[in-house]
């Protein structure tokens, strides 16, 4: 057994870039840490009339690939219906980030989309990790969902909620067959089953698609004070002005989670609407 031969980053950045290449409706644009959308004419990031509709926080998981029944999950019985190959991530939960607790408190805040990513790599075709990884990179955004799974943090807030220790010595395994065929992982130290998925939820019809209530959306300021309240972000560490990216560039440095917020221009909303109407009358 052994983590496969694919960075997080590597699989982070291809992951994004299938991502925003996903259909959207054109009152929705995503704010990328690599991507200064503030410089750009077709993107501002101001006005009123822009409210963050979703914020999408994703940790990338790398996994280990157990390809026999050497595992010690099946050698001590406490898998049964899943069958190598099958990955392996661990849950990291230490001080001081406690990351683990941080995503469930984000995960508990309405408009947060709180995730798990990691590969769903097809090891019966591709038999090295490079070959797996090529597959994905040159699928198209649509066909790239099929290699990746997520798992959604809204199920770990459900009585009794999963406490994690934080001594990083808890895990998740799954299978491609366990995620396609009935959409299971386990979570340990005693095997647990939760919900994990193929690609993400929120595309579905060909469209990304994202809460359509306006209400309770937070503008952009209101949000920064959140995040920053959620994860606990002093905000003296920020030496430039307190902005996305600088809250971003924090979340990712300390505790390497992405935080995407998802911002709605009401103006496009109100127009696309309008124009929905006319087209069915």
């Amino acid at each position: 057994m052994a983590y496969i031969n694919i960075s997080e980053t590597q699989f982070a950045f291809t992951f994004f870039h299938k991502y925003l290449l996903l259909n959207k409706t054109d009152d929705l644009s995503f704010v990328f840490p690599s991507l200064r959308q503030e410089g750009d004419p077709n993107n501002e990031i101001a006005g009123a009339d822009l409210v963050v509709n979703t914020n999408l926080f994703f940790q990338f998981k790398n996994v280990e690939l157990l390809k026999t029944r050497n595992g010690s999950e099946i050698l001590n019985g406490l898998i049964t219906d899943i069958d190598p190959p099958y990955f392996r991530l661990w849950i990291k939960n230490n001080p001081p980030s406690k990351q683990f607790d941080l995503l469930v408190k984000a995960a508990s805040k309405k408009g947060n989309i709180v995730r798990y990513v990691s590969p769903l790599f097809d090891y019966k075709s591709n038999k090295e990790d490079e070959d797996a990884f090529k597959v994905f990179f040159k699928a198209s955004p649509i066909e790239a969902m099929n290699y990746v799974c997520t798992i959604d943090f809204k199920q770990f807030l459900k009585s009794p909620r999963l406490k994690i220790s934080p001594d990083n010595s808890h895990k998740i395994c799954y299978s491609r067959e366990s995620v396609l065929s009935r959409k299971f992982c386990y979570v340990f130290s005693e095997p647990k089953l939760f919900e994990i998925n193929k690609g993400v939820e929120e595309y579905s019809d060909q469209i990304l698609r994202f809460d359509e209530s306006i209400q309770d959306k937070l503008n952009i300021e209101n949000t920064l004070r959140e995040v920053i309240s959620i994860f606990d972000i002093n905000v003296e560490d920020i030496s430039d002005d307190i902005s996305i990216e600088t809250v971003q560039l924090q979340l990712l440095s300390r505790y390497n989670i992405f935080w995407v917020p998802v911002l709605q221009n009401l103006n496009k909303r109100r127009l696309r609407r309008i124009n929905s109407i006319s087209s069915d009358q």
